[in-house]
């Protein structure tokens, strides 16, 4: 595919291209497989945005549709996991995670359960119940009692306590937020680090406003460690004390001092209220 001429049509998800053309055009047709409910960032400008994802699969794979700002209003709650859609947009991307639909400005759109032929319906995946990869259930003192193997897996339910750092970084060609936290599940303290949209999911952010208050501070500050810091700082409020079940890979480090210190690469985590569950439980 080139850039220039007419319209690109891309129909399916093994279609969409690493290099996507200019005047390229989803129109890609599947079943939503997973709705994520809406987060909110603040623009530098103090106005508050908000996007939400889903994932969309068709008979060739799984794409992200991230929709953002009015169209979450338009379409959040009214698309369903199970729906068949039509995802209709000009803007898409690739990230760490695959290819991204981006509904963010019109004429992009997405139809929920458009009218379609037979040959059309039998293409289209059934609805899919994910199976969690096997994480198990482990603390962190145990981690550091028993884990051998260097890229063992895990999942320890723990609050962040400390944020030591978030910054716009470059990986694999692609621009992406990286955080590194530190989490307490009151037996040990270990440190971990996020990448992508798993960062910006856990920050309550996205890339775009974490490289607007980076630069700004840097062009303020002309010193990037200290841009850095006030990013973090910034940021801190919105993940400091958040009660999640971090899932990933457990590395035990053996430091210059001769102790032994854990970084945890996360893959996925799920945030968890205490307050409410211990309601439910009073109930």
């Amino acid at each position: 595919m080139e850039d220039g001429g007419e319209i690109v049509r891309i129909e399916r998800v093994s279609d969409i291209p690493k290099e996507v053309p200019e005047n390229a055009k989803a129109i890609i047709t599947g079943r939503v497989q997973a709705v994520f409910s809406p987060k909110e960032f603040t623009r530098p400008d103090k106005t508050i945005g908000k996007f939400f994802t889903m994932l969309v699969e068709d008979e060739t794979g799984m794409v992200r549709v991230v929709v953002w700002n009015s169209f979450v209003n338009k379409y959040y709650g009214k698309v369903q996991k199970g729906d068949i859609v039509r995802v209709i947009t000009r803007n898409i991307k690739w990230g760490l995670r695959g290819p991204e639909l981006h509904i963010d400005r019109l004429p992009a759109k997405i139809i929920i359960n458009p009218e379609l032929s037979d040959e059309e319906l039998q293409k289209v995946p059934p609805v899919r119940e994910f199976i969690p990869r096997d994480y198990p259930e482990m603390t962190i003192a145990e981690a550091y009692e028993f884990v051998e193997d260097p890229k063992k897996r895990f999942q320890v339910r723990a609050t962040i306590v400390q944020l030591y750092r978030v910054v716009p970084v470059k990986a694999r060609d692609q621009e992406i937020v990286l955080t590194v936290f530190g989490i307490d599940d009151g037996t040990d303290y270990a440190r971990a680090i996020a990448f992508g949209d798993v960062a910006e999911q856990l920050l309550e952010t996205n890339l775009e406003e974490v490289k607007a208050l980076y630069e700004d501070a840097l062009n303020a500050l002309e010193d990037r460690r200290k841009a850095r810091d006030f990013v973090t700082q910034k940021l801190a409020p919105r993940i400091l004390g958040k009660e999640v079940i971090i899932k990933g890979n457990w590395r035990i480090r053996e430091l210059p001092t001769g102790a032994k210190d854990i970084l945890v690469r996360v893959f996925d985590f799920e945030e968890r209220d205490y307050v409410a569950e211990l309601e439910e439980v009073v109930a």
